[in-house]
């Protein structure tokens, strides 16, 4: 078992003198680095010999980052795909009925608003420009939801880390 300062000295190993930034990838990388620190030590080897083995074992500072690198692309690959799924489950139950009543109160807008203030679109432009503000508000409101989404995955595992972390310090 690991102490907090071994395991605060494997943080700052990844964080700082590595200079990796997802805290996800940093929490997978301490795991493997206590599963590894911890078989070397029960050998007899010392802390900062088995960090630089663990270190040197995942190529060094350009393995690491690289590593970081790809996560960094499978990230941006997994929002990606999750962003036109997202936009395509608001024309879908439960949020089917949501869509249809704001597509129609933006579209009643935009019929009425030519006889409140005089002549506002064209009648070549009655059914173009309230599907295209339906579909950028909906847009946005995809968009927002999967970055609240995002924030909160990365919330989770940050406090999962650090409460890991602490329940370790106590034992």
């Amino acid at each position: 078992m690991l102490t907090p300062d071994q395991l605060a000295a494997i943080d700052r190993h990844l964080r700082k003198e590595n200079w990796l930034y997802f805290d996800d990838l940093i929490a997978e990388l301490t795991d493997h680095y206590v599963a590894g620190l911890e078989d070397r030590m029960a050998n007899g080897t010392s802390f900062d010999a088995a960090l630089h083995d663990i270190h040197t074992g995942f190529g060094g500072r350009e393995g690491l980052l690289k590593m970081e690198e790809d996560y960094q692309k499978s990230q941006a690959k997994s929002n990606g795909r999750l962003t036109p799924q997202l936009f395509i489950s608001y024309f879908q139950r439960p949020r089917l009925s949501i869509t249809l009543t704001l597509l129609t109160g933006v579209y009643g807008l935009i019929r009425i608003a030519p006889f409140i203030s005089g002549v506002l679109l064209s009648d070549t432009g009655w059914l173009f420009y309230p599907a295209m503000g339906g579909l950028v508000v909906l847009y946005i409101l995809s968009f927002a939801q999967l970055i609240e989404q995002t924030e909160q995955t990365t919330t989770v595992k940050s406090v999962s880390q650090s409460i890991r972390i602490l329940v370790q310090g106590f034992t």
